[in-house]
């Protein structure tokens, strides 16, 4: 995409996210390839910012990014953050924004292999496996075991 289609991509993309329509980000950003959604999300904060300039009570939109194994950036995912209310203590002495909310996490690659040769997939079957086996009472923590070691 070029610097227009990314813009005018992330202009509709960011008043998604001001309304609460999250399925509806989720579709069009889905829809990209990883560079561009990740330059239409950075677009997205860009806008955003400008937005909150003129009307403060906006939503304030957080990009956060990391750098995979083979040194390509890619988006991680896309907070939304309300301002918290002047009755609020934490506002006095804190920040000035309530916890951020996720609302957008790009699709992970089955195939994608990290440095260590292992796949997401792989890692979220053993985190699954493992708050499993936690979680489970003892008589069927033998199955769990059995069952992962497969």
């Amino acid at each position: 995409m070029d610097a227009q289609q990314i813009h005018d991509q992330a202009e509709s993309a960011e008043k998604k996210v001001e309304l609460g329509d999250t399925s509806g980000l989720r579709e069009q950003l889905n829809g990209m390839s990883p560079a561009d959604r990740l330059a239409a999300a950075r677009e997205m904060e860009k806008i955003n910012q400008d937005h909150r300039q003129v009307d403060d009570s906006l939503p304030r939109i957080d990009v956060c990014a990391s750098i995979d194994e083979s040194g390509t950036e890619r988006l991680v995912a896309i907070d939304e953050r309300e301002k918290r209310s002047w009755y609020n203590p934490s506002r006095w002495f804190g920040d000035t924004y309530d916890d951020p909310t996720m609302v957008y996490c790009p699709p992970f690659d089955e195939n994608k292999k990290a440095t260590d040769g292992s796949s997401q997939k792989q890692d979220l079957d053993m985190a699954l496996q493992l708050l499993l086996f936690t979680l489970a009472p003892e008589s069927d923590r033998a199955k769990i075991q059995a069952a992962g070691s497969q």
